[in-house]
């Protein structure tokens, strides 16, 4: 049986004072995602007092999985703020629907976000929520 070859990719990566935002699939890594019409696939990491997020999603549905103790999913919802509390779990953020993720406790938390499908190209809109 042939060798497979295995190939290493370097990811994009952001660093900033709130954590880094890993980028290890996208279209522009040239990489093609094999779960049905998955957009994009990230990681970002908060640190206690970081916020990330203050957009919507005008095409696409958007999952986050946080871990860690802290995290803190705000949507804006019928013109209100909603705070949930993901203990390593999943959140599913309806397209449109404004979003941000607080880290509120005392270390460092991590969330893998990913987009479904939508025959659209990812887009994003800027919304101050938190």
């Amino acid at each position: 049986m042939p060798k497979k070859k295995i190939n290493t990719i370097q990811a994009r990566v952001f660093k900033d004072d709130r954590g880094m935002v890993v980028f290890p699939a996208s279209a522009t890594l040239g990489l093609r995602l094999k779960a049905g019409n998955l957009k994009d696939f990230h990681i970002a990491t908060l640190k206690p007092g970081a916020v990330r997020g203050n957009h919507a999603h005008p095409h696409h549905d958007e999952y986050l999985i946080c871990i860690g103790d802290g995290a803190a999913v705000v949507v804006r919802q019928d013109g209100r703020n909603r705070t949930l509390r993901p203990r390593n779990a999943a959140v599913k953020i309806p397209k449109g629907m404004p979003h941000a993720v607080a880290n509120r406790g005392r270390s460092d938390i991590t969330v893998a976000c990913f987009y479904g499908p939508s025959p659209r190209r990812l887009t994003r809109r800027r919304e101050e929520i938190l």
